[in-house]
């Protein structure tokens, strides 16, 4: 017998014009499935069905054993085989939360999600020790905090369960960069919910979580997902070259594949913002390479055709916008057919077909119930400003500077290349504060 912990297998069959690659991972002492992907290629592209297969595996191996290495660096720290059981017993309780996420069954999370809690609570309490079981609660009541959407009552309730326990674990272990990636993404998620009582409150609050993050990446430079919380966090600093070099460091230590689609969705949207648009593209393709049933990569495309990357091809745009809606989940798709027709806008804005444009880009603006933070203004703003049409596109920006006051700055440090027709404008000037 080989003794292998786990077997690739794979088969190939041509289904008309399409080879079907179907790539497995088996354990190798049950004899069960571990993972198993599909894909559908030209028949006639037999280096890329070579290609395929080779990254198929390699990212398969690579996800497996980063759950195995996971496993085996708990129970070595671990003193209790009780404890560790336990841990082990609600991280399966989280992922039948997460499940019943999906399906939108709201008792089977709060079941699920308190099952999972409760076993951490009673691992805390077998190894004190142990700062796993804490940690792990301060993700549990981060997750919840994140489900709880723009809710910001059951937020703030989570937000400030999981600060507790994240305090508790930096007591016992102040450099564990766990803890560390935890509370600042706690810090973060306040942030963005507004929950600061005041402007200096919520500068304050932003400092702090980019702090945590940062010296969690410092201690461990390995911890892509502090990497990846920074990259989202810099936009809101204004650097876009950080946020790039963020979600790059975020891909390159994501070692098991863990975040791999949020992280290339940013680093396609940092290439896009700085106009990089080479490396936008690459990323755009490399996300639908990996993820072709992923929204985020049929939007990125519509997104390219409202740059000089691609042709302004309106009926191309229109059926992107149609599969980035039908894909997207149920809950933000009225929010998303919105913002995808705003794009489309954009794309008849380039075709020179400027009251087509205007029309549609109209009808696309949403309202603060839909679109609390008034995102799609700014997409707005954009199609004005393609469409020379300064003093509408200064109108809506001021109507998402009053939701989002904190970005003014960014804006006067930087317009990026959507708004930088405006930069010499007095009334754009005016509004985001740049010195004369």
């Amino acid at each position: 017998a080989l003794q292998a912990g786990a077997l690739v297998t794979g088969s190939v069959e041509r289904v008309g014009g399409q080879l079907r690659v179907t790539v497995r991972l088996v354990d190798g002492q049950s004899g069960v499935d571990l993972t198993r992907v599909t894909r559908e290629m030209p028949a006639g592209d037999v280096l890329a069905v070579q290609d395929t297969l080779v990254q198929e595996v390699a990212r398969q191996i690579r996800a497996e054993l980063g759950q195995e290495i996971q496993l085996r660096q708990q129970r070595r720290r671990a003193s209790d085989v009780r404890a560790w059981t336990a841990v082990q017993q609600a991280a399966r309780r989280r992922e039948a939360g997460e499940a019943a996420a999906e399906r939108g069954d709201a008792a089977g999370v709060k079941r699920e999600f308190d099952s999972a809690d409760s076993l951490l609570a009673a691992a805390e309490a077998l190894d004190a020790a142990w700062p796993e079981p804490t940690i792990a609660r301060a993700a549990v009541a981060y997750r919840r905090s994140r489900l709880a959407g723009d809710d910001q009552v059951a937020a703030s309730k989570w937000i400030e369960a999981g600060m507790g326990h994240a305090g508790r674990a930096l007591q016992a272990a102040p450099q564990d960069p766990d803890a560390l990636e935890l509370r600042g993404n706690l810090r973060y998620w306040r942030w963005l919910l507004s929950l600061a009582p005041d402007p200096a409150a919520a500068r304050a609050l932003l400092t702090s979580a980019k702090e945590d993050l940062e010296t969690a990446v410092k201690i461990a430079p390995s911890q892509a997902g502090a990497w990846a919380t920074l990259s989202h966090l810099y936009y809101q600093t204004g650097d876009l070259i950080d946020v790039k070099l963020a979600a790059r460091r975020a891909y390159e230590e994501d070692a098991y594949l863990s975040n791999a689609d949020v992280v290339l969705s940013r680093l396609f949207y940092s290439s896009y913002d700085l106009g990089q648009f080479t490396d936008a593209v690459h990323w755009c393709e490399e996300g639908r390479r990996r993820f072709p049933a992923d929204a985020k990569f049929v939007e990125c495309q519509l997104y390219l055709l409202t740059s000089r990357a691609r042709e302004p091809d309106v009926a191309l745009a229109w059926r992107l916008a149609d599969s980035a809606v039908r894909l997207a989940p149920e809950q933000e798709r009225q929010y998303q057919r919105l913002n995808a027709q705003m794009m489309v806008a954009a794309t008849i804005a380039r075709a020179d077909l400027p009251d087509s444009a205007r029309r549609l880009a109209q009808r696309s603006r949403g309202s603060s119930e839909i679109d609390p933070t008034r995102d799609l203004m700014y997409a707005l703003a954009f199609v004005h400003t393609l469409l020379g049409d300064t003093v509408a596109a200064v109108e809506a920006l001021k109507t998402y500077l009053v939701a989002n006051p904190e970005k003014r700055p960014a804006l006067a440090q930087d317009p990026s290349w959507w708004f930088r027709p405006l930069e010499n404008n007095g009334r754009f000037r005016e509004l985001v504060g740049a010195t004369q």
